[in-house]
């Protein structure tokens, strides 16, 4: 039996066409490798910053990165910010039920400023200047999750109280809880700076 040219050819294309998928399968798998592995440090810190724990924030970048590679829907030019929000969102399921509770005690209080900024690309490098276990003693886990919400995922008020299962009113409380936190964290990370430049 002879077989039609154009089938032939339509043969040969399509294999060139799964060609083609597979090697950009295999490029997007390590672009989302290269994003986990230059900024693991970083993932670490924020899982560890909501789970205060370090091994289970290592395995929560572990996991992230894992769905990530099965996730479709990633795009290699923004997956430095899809790392972080994935691993945030792993944390956030490991220590649901420790930020769960520590909700409780915010929905009972109330705001009594009309509305709170996100914290800013330089409080966010302050931040990143103390260890995660710093942040761990001084806020409870609902601040800090609200906290990295609001600064690395860029999440509105409302955003986070569905993100948690929580009010809106209860995400404001916290944020006043950070914002009377933050200019500590400024006074400290300037303190530290000085008494680098006093040993250089």
């Amino acid at each position: 039996m002879t077989i039609p040219a154009e089938s032939i050819g339509r043969f040969f294309s399509g294999s060139g066409k799964l060609h083609a998928e597979d090697q950009s399968a295999a490029a997007r798998r390590q672009a989302i490798e290269q994003a986990f592995t230059e900024d693991s440090a970083f993932l670490i810190w924020l899982a560890e910053v909501i789970t205060g724990d370090y091994a289970t924030a290592h395995q929560c970048v572990v996991d992230a990165r894992s769905l990530s590679d099965q996730h479709s829907g990633v795009f290699v030019d923004w997956l430095a910010q899809w790392a972080r929000i994935s691993t945030i969102k792993q944390a956030v399921l490991r220590t649901e039920h420790e930020i769960s509770q520590a909700a409780h005690s915010y929905e009972k209080r109330r705001c009594p400023h009309g509305g709170h900024a996100s914290p800013t690309a330089e409080q966010l490098r302050g931040l990143q200047e103390l260890e995660a276990q710093e942040i761990v003693r001084s806020l409870d886990a609902f601040a800090r999750v609200v906290l990295l919400l609001r600064g690395v995922s860029q999440c509105t008020l409302q955003d986070c109280a569905i993100r948690l299962g929580t009010t809106r009113a209860a995400i404001a409380v916290a944020c006043c809880e950070v914002e009377r936190w933050m200019p500590a964290v400024a006074i400290s990370t300037s303190r530290r700076d000085a008494m680098r430049a006093s040993e250089v």
